[in-house]
């Protein structure tokens, strides 16, 4: 007789693959991941969008399934447990505004489901403290939530803590003792690294053939960086920065940490990068963005062959620095060149806090620069 899954248990493929067990790696996950809003609200560049770029639940199982494969490559023999520890309220302005009450059934955002069907693929165990606490249908339910369990809107506080910590020691209890009435307990027949059926599996891998990510896009997560500038370094700054304008190394606010930064609208900073050896794949930007304050980079990375003054641009992006949601962070975008470049020759990059943000004050600023 089939065993029903515990309510806080959505998953339970969690896979005893030796007799030695190996360490289990716990992947956390936050509301901000949530359907149709991704924490970064990723750029679609013109010059070639690839699925981790996309909002909504595409973007999620893109960005799930590259996680639970880069662990299932980098630690082959370890068992996976995925836990859903928070999730973010539902204030839909919408609602506020004609139904006069922003606060409307389920109550909250989670991208638990989203999630589940790429770890199911994968055969990794998933549990979801909101199904432990949930529902959320009332007031005092909610509000008991926050305050026992968070110490913020997102993350949890000491107590909650030692729930999620007792929560995976009950589910492993669990996972172990289904196991052992079904026989499998360090059984060695079972897989070393995730159950597929060898129709689907690929050629030069032991994982299975992915679900949302093509060729393209595992060439994307698998690129190596050839040039890293880390921008919070004065000296990187100082050493990279050939026209500087307006742009300075400096923080308009003393808690935080000095950055390449601007005030100054219509003005821009031109960065060397030197000459990568091989044909650039992609450039990675890390810039601050928020709900206020932050306006428009247009972002340009040009190329100068050996001999020649002329610059050629390899590519030109409008990157919209300002959240609607009421957050913070620093965020990385990531642009595929329009064309190839020649390996050898002197790249430059170019970054202008875009007129159009004049209207009121605005600022930009970039904290690091990778080019693949």
């Amino acid at each position: 007789m089939s065993r029903r899954l515990p309510a806080y248990m959505l998953s339970s493929k969690l896979h005893t693959q030796r007799k030695k067990q190996t360490p289990i790696i716990l992947s956390r996950t936050c509301a901000e991941m949530q359907q149709g809003q991704t924490k970064h609200g990723r750029l679609q560049p013109k010059t070639g969008t690839l699925p981790g770029h996309t909002r909504g639940s595409d973007s999620l199982q893109f960005w799930t399934e590259a996680l639970v494969r880069e662990l299932r490559t980098s630690a082959p023999n370890a068992a996976l447990l995925w836990v859903e520890t928070a999730w973010r309220e539902w204030n839909d302005i919408n609602c506020q505004k004609v139904l006069k009450r922003p606060y409307v059934a389920p109550f909250h955002r989670d991208a638990s489901h989203e999630h589940l069907q790429v770890l199911e693929y994968y055969d990794v165990m998933q549990i979801s403290m909101l199904r432990l606490l949930g529902p959320l249908g009332s007031v005092k339910s909610r509000t008991w939530i926050d305050q026992a369990y968070f110490c913020d809107p997102y993350h949890p506080n000491e107590d909650g803590h030692k729930l999620i910590a007792s929560t995976i020691g009950q589910a492993l209890d669990d996972i172990i003792e289904q196991k052992i009435e079904g026989g499998l307990l360090f059984n060695e027949s079972l897989s070393t690294a995730t159950t597929m059926n060898t129709i689907n599996a690929t050629s030069d891998s032991f994982l299975p053939i992915p679900i949302t990510l093509k060729e393209e896009d595992l060439k994307f997560l698998s690129a190596k960086p050839q040039i890293q500038l880390d921008l919070i370094d004065p000296s990187v700054v100082n050493g990279s920065l050939s026209e500087a304008g307006a742009w300075s190394y400096a923080t308009d606010v003393p808690s935080k940490p000095k950055t390449l930064m601007t005030n100054s609208t219509g003005d821009c900073a031109t960065l060397s990068l030197g000459k990568p050896t091989k044909e650039m794949y992609m450039l990675r930007l890390n810039l601050l963005f928020s709900y206020e304050g932050f306006g428009i980079a247009n972002v340009e990375l040009v190329e100068q062959v050996e001999g020649s003054e002329t610059r050629v641009s390899l590519l030109s992006e409008t990157i919209s620095c300002k959240w609607t949601s009421w957050t913070s962070q620093v965020s990385s975008v990531e642009i595929k060149p329009r064309r190839g470049n020649t390996p050898g020759s002197n790249i430059f990059f170019k970054v202008c806090l875009d007129e159009s943000s004049a209207d009121a004050e605005q600022k930009l600023k970039l904290f690091a620069l990778t080019l693949y």
